[in-house]
């Protein structure tokens, strides 16, 4: 039936969605799909047809979508759905002597976890959703993820009162008042 056509057909182009990474870097690749359904009142010719101008419609969907950052805003939609939203803390150390030194400082980056385990770096996405809602949602996932963090090193002793975290935000998340409640 059609709406089953569909669904085969969206879970087919979904299956697109996600950047790939390699050893030679992060590629996107993409399918267009065209369907069409046929009916007692269509000849075979009529349906390919049909599906050919269905499929050239969606290629120039994609096109536009991409031009706009699509892809690694799908990517970046998905991984906060799914919770592939990770923070990698890179430390600053103050060497007191050779072999003496004491954690001071620690900056959070954001990275997404691939479905594969692969990961994608901010420069492969960040650019392109940081300026809107999505990149306001993921500052919000870097601040919470980046809180329990520093409340578990605090705890367990890594950490003291005079530590410092760094945390890039998009300038729509430091001007929103409301952004402090999530602080």
């Amino acid at each position: 039936d059609e709406n089953a056509a569909k669904e085969f057909a969206l879970s087919i182009n979904n299956a697109f969605d996600e950047l790939i990474i390699t050893s030679h870097g992060t590629h996107s690749i993409s399918c267009s799909i065209g369907l069409a359904t046929s009916s007692e009142t269509k000849s075979l010719e009529d349906v390919l047809i049909e599906a050919d101008t269905s499929m050239y419609e969606q290629k120039k969907r994609q096109h536009l979508q991409r031009s706009k950052g699509g892809m690694a805003t799908r990517t970046v939609e998905r991984a906060l759905s799914e919770e592939r939203i990770e923070v990698w803390y890179q430390p600053m150390v103050c060497i007191q002597k050779p072999g003496n030194y004491k954690l001071i400082v620690s900056e959070a980056v954001v990275r997404l976890r691939s479905r594969d385990g692969g990961i994608i770096l901010p420069a492969d996405f960040l650019t392109d959703v940081r300026s809107g809602s999505l990149g306001y949602m993921v500052d919000k996932k870097v601040v919470s993820l980046s809180i329990h963090a520093l409340s578990r090193w605090l705890a367990s002793g890594i950490v003291n009162q005079d530590f410092k975290m760094s945390i890039k935000l998009s300038e729509q998340a430091i001007n929103d008042p409301s952004f402090l409640a999530t602080l």
